[in-house]
């Protein structure tokens, strides 16, 4: 054996021991947290926006008035002095120019200034053109004095395609610095409700989890194990071939489950219409080389609609949480087709089987797999048992989708002819 591939093979053997030793020693924590069970721990809109907004609301189901409001302003402004008697929490809040603010919290009495609060929130998506810009300038239209404030897990600066200029005044906030300790506080006032404080317990585990870096204590048992003889150099060498092996590992598993997907949906009606993209590893390396360009196989049903071509399909893009569901339309020219007319009936059609929509294309819905592309549960595509949890829990939901359609065909057409 060459003496270079042996030394490799040994750092890596080593390798695996060290993972083995950290996975053990992490076996014992405590694993169990809601947020993380269901997937959406890293969900913006799904979790953050939505548990943050029900706790700031003086009229949340929580029934505790403003005490939380009180504590987060507090936090965020260090100023004990604030009249909330005619303050109000609105999320999503719509402005002129078509942006929607996470948190507006208006009309707070700081002495005799009455202040509007608003808040942009970043856990993984990128800054939208002007969108910074824009919140200011709505701010600075209102009666009311201004605050605005940018939320990341970590306090970073937002870009300037977010700002637009450089001498735009906002104040960074963090999660693991003011979400963290607002959450704390409310955990100490939340003592006599054990429900609330068990769910603000957790969603304070969710914090920590989704801010921390490795532990310490992690980091120290691969810096010793990188130190030792040329591991560290073996490593770097070895690690340039991380990216090919990933476009392999996915590349097997779109293989497996379009095998596991087969003929099924043809019981439904449905047939499987691409190969773009998945075919091949130079395929999945374009595509993984584009944030928003999706990895995806779609299945088109055999009878036309309204003559336009209706397809269902899983796909993934590189900036996704998650693997989705989706549903679409194309043309005879195989154009996609704007559902924006219908978006609303179709959503209450397939209640439960696709509940978002984006743009004005398609309906979609996320897989709950705790899949992410750019993280550490990428390697559940590499573990066969994962793997074909994952493919299971995809073929059923993609199978539910078909046979709803195939089933109420005639309702979805009366919709469809309304495009």
């Amino acid at each position: 054996m060459d003496s270079n591939l042996g030394q490799k093979q040994h750092v890596l053997d080593l390798g695996e021991k060290v993972l083995e030793q950290i996975e053990l020693k992490n076996s014992f924590k405590e694993k169990f947290n809601i947020f993380k069970t269901l997937g959406i721990e890293r969900r913006e809109v799904d979790l953050h926006s939505k548990f943050l907004y029900e706790l700031l609301n003086p009229n949340g189901s929580h029934n505790c008035g403003s005490i939380y409001l009180e504590l987060f302003i507090k936090e965020l402004m260090k100023n004990k002095k604030i009249d909330l008697s005619k303050a109000k929490v609105t999320r999503e809040h719509l402005i002129k120019s078509n942006k929607r603010i996470d948190f507006v919290i208006s009309d707070v009495l700081v002495g005799e200034e009455r202040h509007n609060l608003l808040i942009e929130m970043k856990i993984e998506a990128g800054d939208q053109k002007d969108q910074l810009k824009d919140y200011d300038a709505h701010g600075k239209n209102e009666k009311n004095q201004h605050k605005l404030y940018y939320l990341t897990l970590d306090g970073s600066e937002a870009t300037e395609k977010s700002t637009g200029c450089e001498g735009l005044v906002y104040k960074r906030i963090s999660f693991e610095e003011e979400i963290l300790n607002f959450i704390e506080k409310s955990i100490e006032k939340s003592s006599t409700i054990p429900s609330l404080r068990e769910t603000l317990i957790q969603y304070k585990k969710t914090i920590l989890d989704i801010c921390s870096e490795p532990e310490e204590e992690d980091k120290k048992i691969m810096k010793d194990f990188l130190l030792k003889n040329d591991n560290l150099k073996i490593v770097e060498e070895l690690s340039k071939a991380i990216p090919e092996a990933k476009f392999e590992i996915e590349l097997k598993f779109w293989n497996e489950l379009k095998g596991e997907i087969g003929a099924e949906l043809e019981k439904y009606s449905f047939y499987f219409d691409n190969d773009e993209g998945l075919s091949n590893v130079d395929e999945i390396k374009n595509t993984r080389s584009k944030k928003w360009l999706a990895s995806e196989i779609y299945y088109v049903y055999n009878e036309n609609f309204n003559e336009n071509v209706l397809s269902i399909g899983i796909a993934n893009a590189k900036a996704d949480d998650d693997f989705y569901f989706f549903f679409q339309m194309f043309d005879k020219s195989v154009k996609i087709v704007e559902l924006k007319n219908i978006k609303g009936e179709l959503l209450e059609e397939f209640s439960g089987l696709l509940d978002k929509d984006v743009s004005n294309q398609y309906l979609y819905k996320y897989c709950d797999t705790d899949f992410q592309y750019e993280n550490q549960n990428f390697y559940k595509l590499q573990n066969k048992s994962k793997r074909e949890e994952i493919i299971i829990k995809m073929k059923d939901g993609l199978f539910e989708i078909a046979k709803y359609i195939h089933e109420n065909k005639d309702k979805i057409d009366e919709i469809l002819k309304r495009i």
